[in-house]
């Protein structure tokens, strides 16, 4: 039906863990039945309360328009970063 994802990052460079969204799916039938936003709200919620975070990051596809309006709604910001992908 549906789901989020979370990875919980710590670096040995940084002092702060950080945390993720990886992964936002709701099955098409059931998108007008499922609320994404309580679920990320939910996911952020869990997560503030068993570690110390500070924000949030996600990356999403950039013609993935209805995901971005998604993420805006709920505080997201789109910042200047480029992703860059090595393949073997």
């Amino acid at each position: 039906m549906g789901f989020v994802c979370i990875q919980i990052k710590k670096s040995f460079c940084y002092s702060d863990v950080m945390a993720e969204i990886t992964e936002v799916f709701v099955d098409k039938k059931y998108r007008r039945r499922i609320n994404a936003s309580s679920m990320i709200a939910f996911a952020e919620s869990y997560c503030k309360q068993h570690y110390v975070i500070h924000k949030f990051e996600l990356l999403t596809g950039k013609e993935n328009f209805e995901a971005q309006a998604l993420y805006q709604t709920q505080g997201y910001k789109k910042e200047g970063e480029v992703l860059m992908v090595k393949r073997f």
